[in-house]
């Protein structure tokens, strides 16, 4: 009987727990008439790995310096050279964490709140060639995939 209710109770915490993916994302986009080019670089948060139209009406984050106090987007350490030792993530307020390696990747909340699930590396997906408009091309890298009560809706 206690292992039939401890199944149960697995089986409801899994249940309970929304995994999310985090991509690093790279828009390029051209402009036809001159031939230039922009380029604009973040993060994507998706529930699964994602379709080039999942790609297309993802919200984008910015990379920023700074994701503190009110400011919008992502701060990376180490993004660039692939040894992520932080990814501080803040969107509004609504949402403010950061995963530390130190700390094993755990979601932080800013406010000193519980550890809200925790994220593991992969760079085991990919997507490329995404064409979100007329000129452009949307690609990305996995960086992360999490476990936590809160999906990737809550992270836009």
């Amino acid at each position: 009987m206690a292992f039939k209710h401890f199944l149960l109770a697995s089986l409801f915490s899994a249940l309970a727990a929304a995994d999310f993916m985090i991509y690093a994302h790279t828009d390029v986009s051209s402009d036809l008439t001159s031939g230039s080019s922009d380029s604009a670089d973040g993060y994507l948060f998706f529930n699964g790995e994602p379709s080039c139209r999942d790609v297309c009406n993802a919200i984008f984050i910015p990379d920023v310096d700074d994701a503190s106090g009110s400011r919008v987007g992502v701060r990376c350490k180490g993004c660039d050279s692939g040894h992520i030792t932080e990814f501080e993530h803040n969107n509004r307020g609504r949402h403010h964490w950061t995963l530390y390696e130190s700390g094993g990747y755990q979601i932080t909340p800013a406010d000193g709140g519980p550890l809200q699930g925790r994220c593991r590396r992969d760079s085991g997906d990919d997507y490329s060639n995404c064409s979100c408009g007329l000129a452009d091309a949307e690609s990305g890298q996995r960086l992360f995939i999490c476990t936590s009560p809160m999906n990737a809706q809550d992270q836009q």
